[in-house]
């Protein structure tokens, strides 16, 4: 696998390694979107429920998918407008789900594990590269499975940290997943310094298992992102082809594959980071899924100042921490100062202290000193000056500013030929922009309109590295 390109800003607020354990903050609020979509609720107010009793269900090909009950409790209130099930809980400690017949991951039929999966709410957090969506229940198995035990995106929850107290039981997950993969389909684990302790346990553990293949690569964003690895490995890995499946999940994914599958339980927690440079306490925290973020925030004088963002500095999108709640594939938030003064004289100020991509600044003499910022980020937006930043650091080797003058133009056909669908949707481009230019949410956009206005007539030619 090539991994030729990437980046790792320098910002305050990374975490520690330990993980703090949370208690039940009764009630919780169990969200209703689960990977994008909205499930609708199949229990009413009053309702008591069971672990693992569907609260929301929702129609895809082959079957159904649904959000069990993490806990026994009560259902106590369904908001629909912002997607909740308020749940009452009355047993805090998990109990053994009755869903599951116990088999060894050898003699498990694959469509049995599939529809344990989908009950158990699991399903989602797998990603199939030939649907760019999760895979339906009935999809063809994939030619590979990705398990990812690294997530270089700032402000997310670590592989090795989750990995430390759990390795075991990750590793039945793994014997797991063989059973969704096609015959003889290779198990991809991507892991990152070869000499770190961890990896070298892990290595060593998994040399029994032919079918998983320990992948070390450099810690550099966007490793992680799902598109882009695709498309490394396809260049890596002759065998596969535009047009294979492969199929793609986190660490915390497979964990709860085990759990699922051989104890019997829903999962009920998740790990989550709070980080960045407006977080005063940054940590690990593992918490009940459906925990008030306002519970987490209980540190903070006054949240109107910070912006919190569910996910990195990159890829983030901001929430409301009163009325949002942890979801079942959350693994971080990221705070961040809202900048609301500006800066005397800035353009006099040398920049030691100013995080920034370009070498402008005197802040690049101190490579290894991390950095404060906030939701100015670089500034107030200007013009687009033909730095050609964007262009240096893209991943996947197209021009970010020529397409989004592409599409300002609504030229589509030649946004389409500059390679807009090849655009993994990263955000490095809009984060080293100098301009502040929101190039990834233009190209974003974009390309949700290429594909409703153009008739593609063949999949879009890919730059060669």
């Amino acid at each position: 696998m090539r991994i030729n390109k990437g980046y790792l800003p320098r910002i305050t607020g990374r975490p520690a390694a330990d993980i703090d354990v949370r208690d039940i903050a009764s009630p919780l609020r169990i969200p209703l979107v689960l990977a994008g979509r909205k499930y609708a609720p199949v229990v009413e107010p009053g309702r008591a429920v069971s672990l693992g009793d569907p609260l929301a269900e929702l129609a895809c090909p082959g079957g159904n998918l649904f959000i069990p009950s993490p806990y026994p409790g009560t259902v106590e209130q369904i908001d629909q407008q912002t997607g909740f099930v308020q749940l009452n809980i009355s047993e805090p400690n998990p109990l053994t789900w009755s869903r599951p017949t116990f088999a060894e991951p050898t003699v498990m039929e694959d469509q049995i594990v599939r529809e344990h999966l989908a009950a158990a709410g699991i399903w989602p957090g797998i990603w199939d590269s030939a649907a760019g969506a999760t895979p339906a229940l009935d999809a063809p198995k994939p030619a590979a499975i990705v398990v990812k035990a690294v997530v270089t995106e700032p402000f997310r929850a670590r592989g090795n940290v989750i990995l430390e107290n759990n390795l075991q039981l990750f590793l039945q997950g793994l014997s797991y997943l063989e059973r969704l993969g096609a015959e003889y389909a290779p198990i991809y684990l991507i892991l990152t310094h070869a000499s770190h302790p961890l990896a070298k346990r892990i290595k060593k553990q998994v040399a029994g298992l032919a079918w998983v293949r320990p992948v070390f690569v450099p810690l550099t964003y966007p490793l992680s992102n799902n598109r882009y690895l695709w498309r490394c490995l396809r260049q890596g890995r002759q065998k596969l082809q535009h047009n294979d499946s492969v199929w793609f999940l986190d660490t915390q994914v497979a964990l709860d594959i085990a759990r699922c599958l051989a104890q019997g339980l829903v999962p009920s927690r998740r790990i989550i980071t709070l980080g960045g440079p407006g977080c005063p306490n940054a940590r690990h925290l593992s918490v009940p899924i459906g925990t008030p973020l306002s519970s987490l925030c209980a540190e903070l004088d006054n949240l109107d100042d910070i912006c919190v963002l569910r996910g990195g500095i990159f890829t983030g999108s901001a929430v409301n921490p009163l009325q949002d709640a942890v979801g079942h594939l959350d693994d971080g938030f990221t705070f961040l100062p809202i900048d609301t003064d500006r800066q005397f004289l800035s353009f006099m100020r040398a920049g030691l202290d100013k995080p920034s991509y370009t070498s402008a600044y005197l802040s690049c003499l101190r490579p290894k000193k991390s950095l404060a910022t906030n939701t100015s980020l670089r500034g107030e937006p200007r013009a687009c000056i033909a730095c050609g930043y964007c262009e240096e650091i893209c991943p996947v080797d197209i021009m970010p500013h020529l397409i989004r003058r592409f599409l300002e133009k609504d030229l589509l056909e030649e946004a389409q030929t500059a390679g807009a669908q090849i655009c993994v949707q990263c955000g490095l481009c809009s984060y080293v922009c100098p301009s502040k230019i929101e190039l990834a949410e233009t190209i974003a956009a974009g390309i949700k309109k290429i594909q409703e206005e153009l008739v593609i007539e063949s999949a879009p030619q890919e730059v060669t590295p």
